[in-house]
């Protein structure tokens, strides 16, 4: 997770990807890849600050592509690229 975050800032997007823990998850869906598969994973998930929270469709039916913010998904996709270039 460090690199990803590493990444995102030194590609300018350090206002996304802020180098602190301001809330855990805990448990989450990804869990079953990274322990039963063994696949490395991360969870990137957009965080309010302000509102001290994360998005009120996020895992909910209404958790779908209309609610993504274009420009978010772009940074993410950009930097975890980036990531993944690193690595070859």
């Amino acid at each position: 997770m460090g690199r990803i975050w590493k990444t995102g800032s030194a590609l300018g997007h350090g206002e996304r990807f802020v180098a602190e823990t301001k809330y855990f998850v805990g448990t989450d869906d990804h869990l079953a890849i990274n322990e039963r598969l063994r696949i490395p994973t991360v969870d990137i998930i957009e965080y309010n600050a302000a509102t001290g929270a994360f998005p009120p469709s996020w895992h909910t039916h209404d958790d779908n592509m209309d609610v993504i913010d274009r420009t978010t998904l772009g940074v993410v996709g950009s930097t975890v690229m980036e990531v993944v270039w690193q690595e070859r």
